[in-house]
């Protein structure tokens, strides 16, 4: 874990408490902290609740981003458990350090420390793009599912409905967004992805500043081909990642 994080163990585990965590865990550059940069590099952590009430539309989840991204002087991505993102669990599962266990859990044996330096260009120091695609088409297909079969006038009268489609919303933007930031060429491939990602921002700090309206005659249309690109990408990836290096020739 790097040094940041742990100079600030006391501060974070209070956070934890009076947010109600049961687990906290670091992951990433800053659980590794050889290739954790102090001036460009956010930090991961992967939460657990003691409580599935985290209030309306996951207030509690996002105070304790916000807090956390306070104490630390840096954006903080929060995460809560996606067991069938199997990329985002391959991710985490590289390296991950517990900061805080209400139970008194320690971290599991076995994380080991990225390279002692990394340039800019290091696979260490980017995220797999897949774990921001994966999510991203689980996203856009769960609210593909959620409003088969309903009009705009089902949609207004589903308080629920609306709550679960704006929360993927969120979800998809927040994903497309790191896959932005990560991988600017694949971004690229994704229709309309600056109004997702736009949309995903405004939910995440005020969904009451959204309209239902326009959720519905402009999000929801475009998910089918954000989809599909999202998938015929991942596709490409998962070719590549698959097909082995050819061997050096010899002298």
């Amino acid at each position: 874990m790097h040094a940041e994080i742990a100079s600030r163990s006391e501060e974070i585990a209070g956070l934890c408490r009076s947010h109600g965590v049961a687990r906290l865990e670091v992951f990433g550059s800053a659980a590794r902290g050889t290739d954790f940069d102090p001036a460009t590099s956010d930090v991961d952590f992967l939460v657990e609740y003691e409580s599935e009430d985290l209030g309306p539309f996951l207030r509690r989840h996002f105070a304790l981003q916000e807090d956390l991204a306070d104490v630390l002087g840096r954006e903080v991505d929060l995460v809560m458990a996606l067991p069938d993102n199997k990329y985002l669990r391959a991710s985490v599962n590289q390296c991950r350090e517990v900061v805080y266990d209400a139970r008194g859990v320690g971290s599991d044996p076995g994380c080991r420390p990225g390279p002692a330096a990394a340039s800019a260009a290091s696979p260490y120091m980017r995220r797999d793009p897949r774990v921001y695609l994966e999510t991203a088409q689980q996203a856009a297909g769960k609210i593909m599912d959620f409003v088969e079969g309903t009009d705009l006038d089902g949609f207004l009268a589903d308080l629920r409905l609306r709550r679960a489609v704006e929360w993927l919303l969120m979800t998809l933007g927040t994903a497309l967004a790191g896959l932005e930031e990560n991988s600017p060429e694949l971004a690229e491939r994704i229709p309309d992805l600056a109004e997702a990602v736009r949309r995903g921002n405004l939910l995440a700090h005020d969904h009451r500043g959204i309209d239902p309206e326009e959720v519905w005659q402009a999000a929801v249309p475009a998910l089918p081909e954000q989809r599909r690109v999202a998938l015929y990408v991942l596709s490409e990836l998962n070719r590549e990642a698959a097909t082995p290096e050819p061997c050096p020739d010899g002298p």
